[in-house]
């Protein structure tokens, strides 16, 4: 062994009995159908985006995806979204519209 490895593995040593945990095992808490979601909607990305094309120049590549996604996609629909709220709290306002009360399914 090197001179030099010798202080790296005496930290490893002492310093391990005093890692918490969670940095040992990061698999506590582990949600998998949150993931599998996850993985699912990022396939759907990916399709979408068509980097499956070989000619496309981020073929084979899922990073920046959820951005181009927000951009694309998501940002225009949200963005509409507001709008269609923002009228609707304007006409309750304005006392054309009546409140609704959901009370199916609420204990």
């Amino acid at each position: 062994m090197s001179y030099s490895l010798k202080p790296a593995l005496m930290w490893l040593v002492f310093a391990l009995p005093l890692l918490p945990l969670h940095t040992m095992n990061n698999l506590i808490g582990w949600d998998i159908k949150e993931q599998e979601r996850r993985v699912e909607f990022m396939e759907h990305m990916y399709a979408c985006s068509g980097r499956q094309d070989p000619n496309h120049p981020l073929c084979c590549r899922y990073t920046g995806l959820w951005q181009e996604f927000c951009l694309k996609e998501a940002g225009y629909a949200m963005r509409d979204r507001w709008f269609e709220m923002k009228e609707a709290v304007r006409r309750f306002e304005a006392g054309e519209l009546e409140p609704t009360f959901i009370t199916e399914g609420l204990q």
